[in-house]
């Protein structure tokens, strides 16, 4: 079998004699419940509130769990940050991580 290169404005006709109408594909994304889901949700960075892209393989993503003030276990629930490549190549992430952090209450503020 060979490639096939398709002009996706009008119709292609398959060697079987088939044909495919490449106007009209349905190229949404459904669950497992059949309802209508987005292909990629892009992230933004905590700290320039930039959109990371799919291919800034330098991004990182850390999540802080929420601990119970009493006996120190966790709760359950998270706080997430998102650090873009360009600011860990700066070295500004142990900074921004840092303010993040003490903006939520994390890091008690200290002068």
């Amino acid at each position: 079998m060979g490639v096939f290169f398709v002009n996706p404005k009008r119709n292609f006709n398959w060697p079987n004699g088939s044909s495919l109408d490449l106007c009209h594909v349905n190229t949404r994304m459904q669950n497992v419940a059949g309802e209508i889901v987005d292909m990629y949700v892009p992230r933004k960075c905590s700290q320039t509130n930039r959109i990371i892209s799919a291919n800034d393989h330098a991004s990182i993503q850390l999540n802080i769990a929420d601990l119970e003030p009493i006996n120190g276990t966790t709760t359950g629930t998270y706080k997430t940050y998102v650090i873009c490549g360009q600011v860990r190549r700066m070295a500004e992430s142990d900074n921004c991580i840092t303010n993040l952090a003490k903006n939520d209450g994390i890091i008690a503020n200290i002068n």
